[in-house]
C-alpha cells in the first residue's frame, strides 16, 4: 500500500488541520521557519519525495518495534530514536511534519479544499468529486511521497527473496510491500496505545497488506501489464512481454493497482488502527479508500504506460 502511504505515513490534514496556521505566517505573509515556499508544482514534488525519504526511519524503527510489542515492551527502538533525535538534531519525522509549510499555496489551497468537502456534512460524494477533479495535484504529491517507501520495500523484498531463494516475483513484492506497511502502521499508531495491541495491528495490517499485494501481483501478471512493486524488486526483468496495447494497458493497470490493491489495503489498515486506537472502525475510512484508491490508480495508470513485462510466477 505504498501509493497510499504517501497520506498514511505522513500526518493527516484534519478537520483542524491547514497547511500552514494562521500564527505560522509573518507580516510578509510567508510561513515562519527556514522562510522557503514552493512557487510551483516542481519544487512541490521535490518536497513530496523528501518528506518520503524522511519517514523511512519511522518505518524502521516501527517494524522493529512489532517484535518487542508482542512480548509486551513499550516501543524500544521508537522511544531510543526519539530520544538519540533530541539530543543530536536527527529527526527526520519532525522534519516531514515541518515540510509541509513549503508546498506551494496552490497546493495548500487545494488541500484545504478537499478537506473543507469532507469535513462539511452539507457536501455529498458529487462534492468530495468535485474537489479532487479540480485538485488533481494533490492526488500527484500523495503518489510522488510513497515512492521512496515503495523502493525501500522493494529492496528489502528482493533481498529476502534472493536470501531464501524465492523466485516468484509477486511474493517478493508481496513481503517488501507487508514489511514497509507493517512498520508505518506500527509507527503511525498512538504511543499511548497498548503495544501488543498497536503490534498485534500492525502486524495484520502487513500480513493483511502484503496479501492482498501479493493477489494484485498476480492479476498484474494475468492482464500482462507492469506491476510497478515487482518492477523494482526485479521480478520482471527478462520476462516476454504481451500484445496488449497500450490503450488498454493503461486503465487495466489503474484499475489493477487503484481498486483491487490500494482500496482495500487502505480499508483494513484504517480499520486496523481505528482498533488500536479504541475508535469506531470506519472513523476515516471513506476517505483513506478513496484516496489510496486515487493515488494507486495513478500510479498504477504509470505502470501499465511503461514498456511491458509480464512477471514471473
Amino acid at each position: 500500500n505504498h501509493q497510499d502511504q504517501g497520506m498514511k505515513m505522513a500526518e493527516k490534514w484534519g478537520e483542524n488541520d491547514k497547511a500552514v496556521s494562521d500564527s505560522e505566517w509573518g507580516a510578509n505573509d510567508k510561513p515562519i521557519g527556514d522562510g522557503s515556499q514552493n512557487k510551483g508544482f516542481g519544487g512541490d514534488v521535490a518536497t513530496a519525495l523528501k518528506r518520503g525519504v524522511q519517514q523511512l526511519p519511522g518505518v524502521v524503527t516501527g517494524l522493529a518495534d512489532i517484535p518487542a510489542g508482542l512480548a509486551g515492551i513499550d516501543r524500544p527502538f521508537g522511544r531510543a530514536a526519539d530520544a538519540l533525535g533530541e539530543l543530536t538534531g536527527f529527526q527526520p519525522g519532525k522534519w516531514a511534519k515541518g515540510a509541509e509549510k513549503e508546498f506551494s499555496p496552490q497546493t495548500q489551497a487545494g488541500r484545504a479544499e478537499i478537506d473543507q468537502a469532507w469535513n462539511d456534512p452539507s457536501t455529498g460524494a458529487a462534492d468530495i468529486a468535485g474537489a479532487y477533479l479540480r485538485n488533481p495535484r494533490t492526488t500527484a504529491l500523495s503518489a510522488i511521497e510513497s515512492v521512496p517507501a515503495m523502493l525501500a520495500g522493494g529492496v528489502a523484498g528482493k533481498g529476502i527473496g534472493v536470501l531464501g531463494g524465492l523466485a516468484s516475483a509477486p511474493a517478493r513484492a508481496a513481503i517488501g510491500e507487508g514489511l514497509t506497511m507493517a512498520g508505518a502502521a506500527m509507527d503511525q499508531t498512538d504511543q499511548a496505545v497498548d503495544p501488543q495491541k498497536a503490534a498485534a495491528a500492525a502486524l495484520a495490517t502487513g500480513a493483511v497488506g502484503g496479501a492482498i499485494g501479493y493477489a494484485g501481483g498476480k492479476v498484474a501478471g494475468k492482464l500482462g501489464i507492469t506491476d510497478l512493486d515487482m518492477l523494482v524488486t526485479g521480478g520482471t526483468k527478462g520476462a516476454a512481454t504481451t500484445a496488449m496495447p497500450i490503450y488498454k494497458r493503461i486503465p487495466a493497470g489503474m484499475l489493477q493497482e487503484g481498486l483491487i490493491e490500494e482500496a482495500p489495503q487502505s480499508a483494513f489498515e484504517t480499520a486496523s488502527q481505528n482498533w488500536a486506537e479504541g475508535k469506531p472502525l470506519t472513523e476515516g475510512l471513506a476517505r483513506n479508500v478513496t484516496e489510496g484508491a486515487l493515488a494507486g490508480g495513478l500510479m498504477g495508470g504509470v505502470g501499465g504506460a511503461l514498456p511491458q513485462r509480464v512477471a514471473s510466477p
